[in-house]
Parts: C-alpha cells; sequence; structure tokens
C-alpha cells in the first residue's frame, strides 16, 4: 500500500523528518529480512539437527527462491557441510567443500551490519570451519577463524547484549580456552583467549535452561543440550552432574521430536554410560531409528560395542564389524580392531584376537588417545589380562559387584602375571572402592597405584592421582586437590594423555580459585 501526502500540506522541516523515519524504518526492516528464522529456515535447522539432511535442502531451496536475500539460509548451509565433514570425516569431501567457508562468509559480509543475526553467523561459519580444520590438521588456520569469530562475538555482546544466542558460540571459545595445553599457552596469550569450563558450562546453561518466549532460543535448546552434555561427561569433575542434562532435556519444550535422533542419542547414551547406567544406554541405543533418510553416525555402532563389551555381551563383535566396514573416516579405527581383538580374546580365541591386533599398525590414524593406546598395545604385543579386562568392562558398565567378585574370587598367583598385572589390579580395586563410595579403601589402592606406578608408561597412577584429586575437591580439600591434579600433570606416560591432563587441568583451575 502506497500513501500520498500532498507537498503543500508538509513544510520542509517535516518533510526531510517523515524521509529520514521512513528510511530508517526501511533500512531496519532491510536489514532484518535478511536474517529471517522464517518457517521454511526453522523447518531447515530441525530437518538439520534430526540428521535428514536432504529433507532440509529441500526446504533452503525453497527459502533461496521465495526470499534470495535472506541470509540465514546460507548458515543453514554451512551447518549441512559442518556436520558431513566433522562426522563422516571423509578427506576428499573436506578436499571439495574447502572453499564454502569463503564464499559463504563473503555473501553474509555483504548484508546489513544492524541486526544481532549478522556477526553471530559469521562467527558460527568461522567456529564451524575451525572445528573441521581441527579434524583436518589444518591448526593455523583453526585457531585464525577461532580468534576472529571470538572478536565478532565479543563485538556482538557489545552491541547486543540481550540477544542470548551469542553465548552459544562464546561458551565454546570460553571452554577450549581453559584447555590449552601448557606448552601452547604463549599462543594463547598473545591471542588474547580466556576463558574456562566453568564459564562456557554456565553460559550454556542460560540458554538450555531458557523459558521465555523466543521461538529462535527455545528451536537452539537441543543443540545447547548437546554441547553441555559432551562438556559434562568429558571434562567436569563429577559425572554424576552430566544426569542433570537429561533433566534439562526433559523440561526443554523443543526436545521431545529430537529424543530419538542420532545425535541426542549420542549424548545421551554418553552420559548413562558415563554414570554406570550401561544397560538403559544399550536400550536407547538399539531403538533409536536408523532410517534411510538420516544421515547416519556410525560411532554409534562402535558405542554399541563398548556399551556390550562392558556387559561380556559375546555379540559386541557385530557392532564393531558394522563400524570398521561402513565408518570411512579418520579416528576411532584402531580403537575398534583393537575392541574386536578383545571381544575374541576374551572368548578364548586367540588366532581372531591376533589377527584384529595386527590390522590396527596399517589402519586408522593416532589422533584421539583411544586410537594411540590401541597402537601401543599392537606394538608392544602384550595381550591383556584376561580377567582384568573383565574387571575393567564390568567396572565401566557399572556392574560393580561383578567386577570385585571378578578380582577376589581368585587368588593373586592365578591374576598376578607381571607388573603391570600388579599395578593393573591395585589400580581397578581403587577405582571400584571409589565409585562404591568407600573412599578410605579407593585412597589406599590409589596411593599404592602411584606409589607403584609413577614413572611407567601405563596410565594407571596418572589416573589414580587425578581420582584422588577429584574426590578431595568433593570434599572441599582444595589443597589436597591441587597436590593431586599437579601430580596428574607432572607423571610421564603414553596411554590416553590428552585427555587425563585436559581432566586434571580443568580440576586445577577449579580448586585454585579458593586456594590462596
Amino acid at each position: 500500500m502506497t500513501f500520498y501526502f500532498p507537498s503543500t500540506l508538509l513544510k520542509p522541516p517535516i518533510q526531510k523528518i517523515l524521509f529520514l523515519v521512513t528510511f530508517f524504518l526501511f533500512i531496519t526492516f532491510f536489514a532484518r529480512s535478511q536474517f529471517v528464522y522464517d518457517e521454511n529456515c526453522r523447518n531447515a535447522y530441525k530437518a538439520i539437527l534430526s540428521m535428514r539432511f536432504e529433507n532440509a535442502k529441500q526446504y533452503l531451496e525453497l527459502e533461496k527462491k521465495g526470499n534470495p536475500s535472506n541470509r540465514i539460509p546460507v548458515y543453514l548451509d554451512n551447518y549441512l557441510d559442518f556436520l558431513t565433514l566433522f562426522i563422516d570425516e571423509n578427506p576428499e569431501q573436506f578436499k571439495a567443500l574447502n572453499n564454502n567457508e569463503y564464499i559463504r562468509l563473503k555473501f553474509l559480509e555483504q548484508a546489513d551490519d544492524n541486526s544481532p543475526y549478522y556477526r553471530f553467523c559469521l562467527a558460527q561459519v568461522r567456529l564451524q570451519w575451525a572445528f573441521i580444520r581441527l579434524k583436518f590438521g589444518e591448526y593455523i588456520t583453526a585457531v585464525t577463524d577461532i580468534k576472529r569469530a571470538s572478536n565478532l562475538l565479543e563485538t556482538n555482546q557489545a552491541h547486543y547484549p540481550g540477544f542470548l544466542l551469542n553465548y552459544s558460540g562464546l561458551a565454546i571459545i570460553h571452554t577450549i580456552s581453559g584447555l590449552v595445553p601448557d606448552q601452547y599457552k604463549w599462543l594463547s596469550n598473545l591471542l588474547g583467549f580466556e576463558g574456562s569450563v566453568e564459564q562456557g558450562t554456565d553460559e550454556l546453561k542460560v540458554l538450555a535452561s531458557y523459558t521465555g518466549n523466543d521461538e529462535v532460543i527455545k528451536m537452539y535448546q537441543p543443540e545447547i543440550i548437546f554441547y553441555l552434555a559432551f562438556i559434562e561427561v568429558n571434562l567436569k569433575k563429577d559425572k554424576s552432574e552430566a544426569l542433570q542434562i537429561l533433566k534439562l532435556s526433559e523440561q526443554s519444550t523443543g526436545m521431545n521430536e529430537y529424543m530419538k535422533n542420532p545425535l541426542m542419542v549420542f549424548s545421551m547414551a554418553s552420559i548413562l554410560m558415563k554414570n554406570g547406567y550401561n544397560d538403559k544406554a544399550i536400550g536407547l541405543l538399539s531403538t533409536h531409528p536408523n532410517t534411510q533418510d538420516r544421515f547416519p553416525i556410525h560411532y554409534l555402532d562402535y558405542m554399541m560395542g563398548i556399551a556390550k563389551l562392558n556387559r561380556l555381551d559375546p555379540d559386541a563383535d557385530a557392532y564393531f564389524l558394522s563400524f570398521l566396514n561402513s565408518f570411512h573416516g579418520l579416528n576411532y579405527i584402531k580403537s575398534a580392531y583393537q575392541k574386536l581383538a578383545w571381544t575374541y580374546l576374551m572368548q578364548g580365541n586367540y588366532q581372531k584376537y591376533y589377527e584384529n591386533i595386527n590390522m590396527i599398525i596399517n589402519h586408522g590414524t593416532v589422533v584421539v588417545d583411544e586410537d594411540r593406546q590401541a597402537l601401543l598395545e599392537a606394538r608392544k604385543k602384550e595381550v591383556p589380562n584376561i580377567t582384568l579386562l573383565k574387571a575393567r568392562f564390568l567396572f565401566d558398565g557399572g556392574y560393580y559387584d561383578q567386577a570385585i567378585h571378578e578380582l577376589l574370587d581368585r587368588s593373586l598367583k592365578e591374576i598376578i602375571n607381571t607388573k603391570k598385572d600388579l599395578l593393573e589390579y591395585t589400580y581397578r580395586m581403587g577405582r571400584i572402592y571409589h565409585e562404591t563410595a568407600n573412599f578410605p579403601k579407593a585412597f589406599q589402592y590409589y596411593k599404592q597405584t602411584i606409589k607403584l606406578g609413577s614413572g611407567q608408561p601405563w596410565y594407571f597412577a596418572a589416573n589414580a592421582a587425578l581420582q584422588m584429586g577429584i574426590i578431595n575437591e568433593n570434599a572441599g580439600n582444595n589443597h589436597e586437590a591441587e597436590k593431586y591434579y599437579q601430580l596428574c600433570l607432572s607423571m610421564h606416560y603414553e596411554e590416553y594423555k590428552n585427555s587425563l591432563s585436559q581432566k586434571a587441568k580443568a580440576g586445577l583451575k577449579r580448586v585454585q580459585r579458593y586456594n590462596p
């Protein structure tokens, strides 16, 4: 509709004011129209999070044709690339899509910046590509992208302090800033990275617990809960805190339609397995829909294999074989061969054990700790102690009574054959007593593990020190906790070094806030 005002009725100053008001209203509308989460975009985002990528692409094409100025589809296109590359880890696909970051950033930068989504989308694209590049070894470009994303989000926070979605990116940056290894602190300081796991967690919880009326924030909550679950399970001192994420997911209005999708199944199963609810994890992993319209997460087969091993189920091998036959990415290949070998070893099939252990040498990479540890076993040709292996899996599954009977129902002479066996036996006893809240006994075995295992190549002493730190921190003995976290970080060993050091580093940051 067009309005006509006779010029004779308007004095020049009024005409100018009316023109300026109309101009600014137009600019504001134009800026908003460039970043609109309308029905097509909301449906596309939900389809992406449900791993229905082809369905998402259809919604995005509709939006591009109907509203070509809207930049949100460009950001969502990038989200598709991010999840595809991050999950599949396909080097050839990475090369094919590598230039998309530059193209999308240029298109987004041409939009009007009078919208909180302007810098948010630019930052999210940079962050997503940073994590992809980290996975494919392009570390310098990745760090540069993280720094630029951080600057964009900090500026956005200053301009739009009420725009809560800023926290989704800032929280990730603050979390990883708190985990920078000491040898790279100079780079972190040079780039101005600051933060901690706790800061990142608190920022994510602002979004996860949001109960207001903003439909876009509600739409993002499942993604936020996914991040929270990962942090709580892998980086926090008390893994039971991760169970609160399950409650948050139940309270979130947007979670119901996502609870059976592969990403949420991964998150929830991880929480259940870390807290010893192995049977529930198996139930969840076995019921999620694996339909052709969803992008597959083959890692779920690997997780099911682990859960089955934890229960000593003889069919665990089927899931590791499924993972190895379907997944053609970079990580957990060596680990899957190792776990497959262990499955056969516990069945007494030494031929198949050796066949699969030997596959480790020439397959997969050594980026993650699990693969590195698998390669160490393959090179050293040390066959694991079957009794200790069973006790380990039963413990990991939360079957503590069965685990301790596995160790106590046999004489030490039947179990212990090497110095490593004695060290692992002591460590396993400490872990079981710890999880069953018998802390005096846990301390006794942990201290013995540290005494026997310091200077050895295995991870037992380091994790014993880490667990001693956690027990003391939970009891409020922060000085003692700091001592044991420092001890864990000072140890030299070969297995699970990165993950244990990250947890000790996060613990050290927590207790040092309270220690004078």
